[in-house]
């Protein structure tokens, strides 16, 4: 029985790949050992059950996201919207009415060394930690579903770039989030509120038509993926991959044998 991949999250010597019921995560110790660890996709397999549902897609990507994350990941994402929360509640009672100019030019130019660092860092760790494995979790996944095998050398095989990565959503949500600063400029509305409304669209767009598949987003997510967000991966990354698929294609056959055992 071929088990249906729905997708897959790389980190720093981490990869994880998912069925709708499970997520195989391995991962690479200082030694250079790979352990694996399956564990249940419960919030996906109920959202799978009440696909028919209204359940905005925003809140089942939010949901999905979270039911694919290791502990340490929710940490950072739930500190990182307290944190932006926080500011924006601060910034409000600092400014309760608008005003002609909040900043300085220093305050400005400071928030934008701060922004650029900031990304000039990120762009650093996702190359230097995150790419190959990134890169190795796409060969690995294209290839079992290319060949329904987990050997090393069809997984070499394979293309690092894949129209169904996430990248294909990036210039898509850029583009909503500016029309929804110019349309809350335009309406006197907050802007939080059309910004959502915004990425629910997209997040539809892509269900009904596929943003991989469109020619302009279609070249972005592949110029990210070439240039960005992956970068060719070595044995370990590779390795790393293949005992992912195969421990998440294990525990889908022992749970199909335990179900053949049962009277």
């Amino acid at each position: 029985m071929k088990v249906k991949i729905v997708g897959g999250m790389s980190g720093p010597y981490r990869i994880s790949i998912m069925s709708v019921k499970y997520a195989a995560t391995a991962v690479v110790d200082r030694n250079g050992k790979i352990t694996c660890d399956v564990k249940p996709r419960r919030i996906s397999s109920l959202l799978a059950r009440l696909d028919r549902w209204p359940i905005p897609r925003l809140v089942r990507l939010c949901l999905l996201l979270l039911d694919g994350m290791p502990p340490k990941g929710m940490l950072v994402c739930a500190a990182g919207i307290v944190i932006g929360l926080a500011c924006g509640y601060i910034s409000r009672i600092m400014h309760p009415t608008p005003q002609p100019r909040l900043m300085s030019d220093w305050q400005i130019a400071e928030f934008w060394i701060l922004t650029v660092g900031a990304l000039v860092y990120f762009i650093y760790i996702l190359r230097r930690y995150i790419a190959s494995y990134h890169a190795a979790e796409h060969m690995a996944i294209a290839a079992y579903e290319r060949t329904g095998t987990t050997e090393v050398e069809n997984i070499s095989r394979e293309s690092r770039i894949n129209d169904r990565c996430g990248g294909r959503l990036i210039l898509p949500l850029i583009m909503a989030d500016f029309a929804a600063m110019s349309i809350a400029s335009q309406l006197k509305i907050d802007q939080v509120i059309v910004s959502l409304i915004g990425m629910e669209c997209v997040l539809w767009i892509d269900k009904l038509v596929d943003w991989g598949k469109l020619p302009i987003t279609r070249q972005t997510n592949h110029l990210l993926q070439r240039y960005l967000t992956t970068r060719q991966p070595g044995d370990l990354e590779i390795s790393t991959a293949q005992f992912a698929l195969q421990c998440l294609i294990e525990r889908h056959e022992s749970d199909q044998s335990g179900k053949l055992r049962t009277p």
